[in-house]
């Protein structure tokens, strides 16, 4: 199959989240994100941010900047199974939420390498 030229703006990836529950239980789930794909440029300086070693380091602003690289997220549903969509609100909430953020951060660099 012939490497085709050309430049793709987003990349969809499947997320895997663990829920932890009660008793340490855990319940796997997965959110379809869409990424935009950055440039190197703009990549490195999101991982300067994330780097502990580097003069820039601000692992918030390394979050900040991977979620605002988001373009949509499918598969968010409410407590009674409705969809959501991924606005403000539910961007915050996912930001905020360890178990759901840092998963979310792994597949922004899957895709953009």
């Amino acid at each position: 199959m012939a490497f085709i030229v050309g430049k793709k703006n987003t990349r969809k990836i499947r997320v895997q989240i663990e829920v932890q529950g009660d008793f340490n239980e855990v319940e796997k789930q997965s959110l379809d994100v869409e990424f935009k794909v950055l440039s190197v440029g703009q990549a490195k300086v999101i991982e300067n941010l994330q780097d502990a070693n580097s003069e820039t380091f601000d692992s918030e602003a390394a979050a900040e900047a991977i979620f605002d690289a988001i373009v949509n997220i499918d598969g968010l549903k409410d407590e009674t199974g409705a969809s959501v969509p991924y606005d403000e609100k539910t961007r915050q909430f996912l930001i905020d939420t360890l178990w759901v953020r840092y998963p979310i951060m792994r597949g922004f660099w899957s895709v953009q390498v």
